[in-house]
């Protein structure tokens, strides 16, 4: 973007990124045959008031170091910092766990597979929502998803959607490929 327009368009960057009130979007802007950058585009994500949008005026790059952050926290087994990633009323596969649901779920994943490692093999990232394919290579101890792995080693991935709020996550939806895991034991 040259000097004049970003001297133009200042004062929407400023109040954007702020997350300040109003209603502020590329597609208010588009008519603008002076604006040409696409990261100016990816700026302009943040609709509504402060506590409406928090989280959600972030780039897609933004989103997407969050996540890495937020899957260092899991492998790291990082408990004590889980909620700077997790909202409190976190939702998995459409069921009201909360924060504290969702970390006793990934505690007995780590207790059932002790060398449980996640891996981002895709990432997407589109604010406020992200889809990653995870893989996995590792030795569980005894049954898992109701197959009885008994400490093979096995490989396996999980297609799984986040949905952000307030710059944590807030829904998970996830699909993990059991059929992959059969087909090796």
């Amino acid at each position: 973007m040259s000097d004049p327009q970003r001297a133009f368009f200042a004062p929407f960057l400023i109040k954007n990124r702020s997350c300040g009130g109003g209603r502020i979007t590329a597609r208010s802007l588009r008519s603008s045959s002076a604006v040409t950058s696409q990261n100016f585009w990816a700026t302009l994500t943040c609709v509504g008031n402060r506590e409406e949008s928090k989280g959600n005026c972030m780039t897609g790059a933004d989103l997407a170091d969050i996540y890495r952050d937020y899957i260092a926290c899991l492998n790291q087994q990082d408990w004590s910092n889980l909620g700077q990633f997790v909202h409190e009323d976190v939702h998995y596969n459409g069921k009201r766990i909360g924060l504290s649901g969702y970390r006793e779920m990934l505690v007995e994943d780590f207790r059932a597979i002790p060398d449980l490692y996640f891996c981002i093999q895709l990432l997407i990232s589109q604010p406020p929502h992200i889809a990653s394919r995870l893989s996995f290579d590792c030795t569980p101890k005894g049954i898992l998803f109701g197959l009885r792995v008994n400490g093979k080693r096995i490989s396996f991935a999980e297609n799984v959607f986040y949905a952000f709020r307030h710059g944590r996550i807030e829904k998970v939806w996830s699909v993990i490929d059991k059929a992959a895991i059969e087909a090796q034991l």
